[in-house]
């Protein structure tokens, strides 16, 4: 019994350590509940081999399946990206990029993305000539697209951190993003968009929102997205440039919220925290709403599309705006309800899923309308620069029109 007990205690470390590593192990037979928080389809499980040439790619393939699998690999993951952030100020992406002030950047939008892509892009290159005729293009194709359709819409492209901010990036980065104009702001004063048409329908408040950050958040420390101060602002200068000398109601009601940043999904295990101002729609008398139960004319159309939602002000004078947008457009459209007693707003985004019928449904509802109304197109500067978003759009929405131009 004695040398039972002494063997024991010589290898207690040795089982202690086995034991460790066996819950994971354990952990990974457990039932799971479907779904990641990676945006990444995670390796299959290994097949049987069949032949020799499996049988030598079968190692390779369990290896993946037990790093995308194992048990408590989640936690794992998530505090090692404490670790880092913490000790090191590392992220574990290089999708991401800290700068001054606590501010975060987006510095490339996906990750087989070039290095700081998502910040140069934005900041250009004035020796770029395809990219200012290319920007030409996509806002002259608006113009054109809405004269033939006779709607007498316009299009608001909303600045992003690294031109709003450029002073809060890295030196080496912040000297690029300082010393030209932006693509977009050199595209704009190219001739074709210096008439009447385009300078009264196209705004990019690049140069007042930088003016505003010495008193307002336009966009929160650690987002991607703007949100409260930012949107804000633009829904007014928007509403002063396109459509002046229109009533508004009172001042919306706001509510101060501390919330995890939206690009948190790109750091498993870190809170990055911001100070967000949002419309309280109660105190505000705003009916708000989100999703395909918001559009009870053709719910299973809606259940099909990302980011559609609506707002519905009683006390707002104007009748309704149709704001059509990417991801920036949903913390836009709250804040036009002071304008307007309904705000219908549909993120294009999943817009390609919809077949040719359904897109005539919706624009039936967008658009076809008796009752007046204004239409507003939204796409931050990322978007537009990344080429073919706007015309991409106008094609699926405007097909038989952009086929004749």
């Amino acid at each position: 019994m004695m040398h039972i007990l002494m063997g024991l205690r010589r290898h207690s470390a040795k089982a202690a350590l086995v034991l460790l590593f066996s819950i994971p192990l354990l952990e990974s037979l457990m039932p799971a509940a479907p779904g990641t928080a990676e945006n990444r389809q995670m390796a299959p499980a290994p097949a049987l081999p069949h032949n020799w040439r499996d049988a030598l790619a079968w190692p390779a393939s369990a290896d993946r399946w037990t790093n995308d699998h194992l048990g408590l690999r989640s936690l794992m993951i998530a505090t090692n990206n404490w670790l880092r952030y913490t000790v090191f100020q590392q992220f574990p992406t290089r999708q991401l990029l800290q700068g001054s002030h606590g501010r975060l950047f987006l510095s490339a939008y996906n990750p087989a993305d070039a290095a700081y892509s998502g910040i140069q892009s934005i900041c250009g290159d004035s020796a770029d000539t395809a990219l200012t005729s290319m920007l030409v293009t996509e806002f002259t194709t608006f113009g054109a697209t809405m004269q033939a359709q006779r709607m007498d819409a316009r299009l608001l492209v909303a600045p992003s951190a690294p031109v709003i901010y450029q002073d809060d990036l890295p030196p080496w980065l912040q000297a690029r993003c300082a010393a030209t104009a932006t693509p977009i702001q050199r595209a704009l004063t190219v001739a074709p968009l210096q008439s009447e048409q385009y300078t009264a329908r196209i705004l990019y408040p690049l140069e007042q929102l930088r003016a505003a950050r010495a008193g307002h958040a336009v966009i929160p420390a650690t987002w991607f997205h703007w949100a409260g101060d930012g949107p804000r602002l633009a829904a007014e200068l928007s509403m002063a440039r396109f459509w002046p000398g229109q009533p508004a109601s009172h001042e919306l009601a706001s509510t101060t919220q501390t919330l995890p940043s939206d690009l948190d999904n790109l750091a498993p295990g870190l809170t990055l925290a911001s100070t967000v101002k949002l419309v309280d729609f109660a105190a505000s008398g705003i009916e708000e709403c989100r999703g395909p139960v918001c559009y009870p004319e053709m719910p299973d159309l809606i259940a099909k599309l990302w980011g559609v939602n609506r707002y519905h002000n009683p006390a707002a004078p104007l009748p309704r705006l149709v704001l059509i947008s990417d991801s920036f457009g949903l913390q836009a459209a709250p804040w036009f309800a002071r304008y307007y007693r309904d705000v219908l707003q549909v993120a294009t985004n999943d817009l390609p899923r919809l077949t040719p019928a359904e897109v005539a449904r919706l624009k039936t509802l967008l658009f076809q309308q008796q009752t007046p109304q204004h239409v507003l197109f939204l796409y931050h500067d990322g978007t537009v620069q990344g080429g073919g978003r706007i015309s991409g759009d106008l094609k699926l929405l405007f097909p038989t029109q952009l086929a004749s131009n």
